[in-house]
């Protein structure tokens, strides 16, 4: 866990150079996600779910020991490695130039 939120930082820090940025919207959004899931089928009344997202949220935050800043981070880490594994991913191509090397002689001393 150490190891995850050590690269998370040094992905945040790094992100900028890349022009990748995370919204306060977008990180909103995926909170409210992982919690709820999708609410978009909902029949329920969007001050229903607000409410019951608060509700579920000030519990999930309890059971986890972490502060909402703190759950924050985590979850924007989180969001800031995904998004680099993206732009890695499209910025890198899929076939590498290769070297096979079946034999090395070294000259004996």
């Amino acid at each position: 866990m150490v190891n995850i939120l050590a690269e998370n930082e040094l992905i945040k820090q790094t992100a900028p150079r890349y022009n990748i940025t995370i919204s306060k919207e977008d990180l909103d959004g995926e909170i409210r996600l992982r919690i709820m899931g999708n609410t978009s089928d909902s029949e329920t009344s969007d001050e229903q779910l607000d409410r019951e997202f608060q509700e579920l949220y000030g519990r999930y935050l309890n059971l986890i020991q972490l502060s909402e800043e703190e759950h924050r981070e985590v979850v924007s880490g989180d969001m800031y490695r995904e998004a680099m594994r993206e732009y890695m991913g499209q910025s890198v191509p899929m076939v590498q130039p290769q070297a096979h090397v079946y034999k090395t002689t070294l000259p004996a001393a």
